[in-house]
């Protein structure tokens, strides 16, 4: 039994570290899903050529309605959907019509490769679709699999802080660093996350390594912490740096995948901020090599993760020197305030009022605080809350860089975009040039 549940969780891990954005996966099942739509479509029928048009047309525009209820009445995909996104989605409604008109006046065996045929077109549109946001790379990210594999973690060192002028990278230093996910016990929020990701770089992977700094992030949502997202472009300035970059956790903020937990301590999904800002500060702090200065310490997040950085970076000044928000929202709850309202705050307004960023920052004045702001400049959604949250975070005193990537939305190039410029600001902060 032991044998047969190993081997089914390590064939579950294989699957979950699948990449899913690459032609080599992308062709091969874009091919299938028109091998399945062309067989669906011969048909000998009198009349098969007008039905299937019909079915095909109305199907289009039922998905086509749907689309707008879901992006433009009830927000449920958080901002705009890029215009490939849409045809994506409005192509799928049409090819699943086509295989509904397959079960009428059909021998069995079509009826059964009709229904068949439905999973395997809606699967190939939302690898499309996934590949135009671009953000889940592999299949466990994408369905949102908490992969159990742990990174193994170098020895405590007693080395001090690196001196970037100084250091110099030793023999046999690897030349990428490393990834890999562990369990971060809730220890005192409770709150039920989902294992952490880490990078580890080149310098922090060689004997007695040097204590470096630490960037706790997190992710958009939906989303997961999964720090292959960015380790090529942690990769690409280590290669510049002998060897150096931040060791980087990437903490979930959300739990699962669905829930907008708004960075807050709520009763409705549990203590979200002193998860971050309690237990895994502490685990880091008892497992990794790095500094205990705060001004080695940032806090930086993309999309509903950027917005947890500005709160926990305002919040929490003893913690964090510096504050890297990526496309960020302007304040919990963004995309459903009026529910959020009624169902986590009661209906108390200045109670929710207290919780945004804009509230945080005007109450406080800060010292020796730096803070990066990133947005796309075609960002039509969360754009204007980078300009407005950098302006308030400039007025509390802190050191503020606002960002415009231009031509950029806000799918992967703002993410990418955003970590490697955030990255340059970082290093001017920590003295690395």
């Amino acid at each position: 039994m032991n044998t047969l549940r190993d081997w089914f969780a390590s064939a579950l891990r294989w699957l979950a570290a699948r990449r899913i954005v690459d032609a080599a996966e992308l062709v091969p099942a874009a091919a299938l899903c028109a091998l399945v739509l062309a067989g669906l479509l011969v048909r000998r029928r009198r009349g098969w050529a007008a039905t299937v048009c019909i079915v095909a047309l109305n199907a289009t525009v039922l998905g086509a309605l749907i689309l707008v209820v879901v992006e433009k009445r009830l927000n449920l995909s958080g901002g705009p959907i890029p215009w490939a996104g849409r045809a994506i989605i409005v192509g799928c409604c049409a090819a699943v019509g086509v295989a509904a008109a397959n079960l009428h006046r059909s021998t069995w065996r079509r009826r059964c490769c009709a229904v068949l045929a439905v999973p395997v077109l809606v699967a190939g549109a939302t690898l499309g679709v996934n590949k135009v946001y671009g953000i889940d790379e592999t299949l466990g990210a994408l369905v949102g699999y908490d992969q159990p594999t742990t990174i193994s973690l170098p020895a405590r060192s007693d080395a001090g802080r690196i001196d970037p002028t100084t250091w110099r990278a030793p023999d046999g230093m690897p030349s990428t660093g490393t990834t890999g996910y562990v369990r971060i016990a809730p220890t005192v929020s409770g709150f039920g996350a989902r294992s952490a990701g880490i990078y580890l770089p080149p310098a922090a992977l060689v004997p007695d390594a040097p204590r470096l700094p630490v960037v706790i992030m997190m992710m958009g949502q939906p989303g997961n912490p999964d720090p292959t997202m960015l380790a090529d472009v942690l990769d690409a300035y280590a290669a510049g740096h002998a060897g150096v970059a931040p060791i980087v956790v990437l903490a979930d903020q959300l739990g699962s995948p669905d829930d907008d937990t708004l960075c807050l301590d709520t009763s409705r999904y549990g203590n979200v901020e002193t998860y971050v800002t309690t237990d895994v500060v502490t685990w880091i702090r008892d497992n990794l090599n790095v500094p205990q200065d705060r001004n080695d310490w940032t806090v930086a997040g993309y999309s509903n993760g950027g917005l947890c950085s500005i709160l926990f970076g305002a919040k929490h000044p003893e913690l964090f020197g510096t504050i890297l928000d990526l496309s960020g929202e302007l304040y919990p709850g963004e995309e459903h305030p009026d529910w959020n309202l009624e169902n986590v705050f009661g209906g108390d307004q200045a109670a929710y009022d207290e919780t945004k960023p804009l509230t945080v920052l005007g109450r406080n004045h800060y010292e020796d605080m730096w803070a990066y702001f990133s947005y796309g400049t075609e960002d039509g959604a969360f754009g204007p809350d980078a300009v407005t949250v950098s302006q308030a975070a400039g007025n509390a005193g802190m050191t503020v860089r606002l960002d415009p990537l231009e031509g950029v939305d806000h799918l992967e190039a703002a993410l990418r975009g955003g970590f490697t410029n955030g990255l340059a600001y970082w290093s001017e902060r920590e003295g690395f040039g």
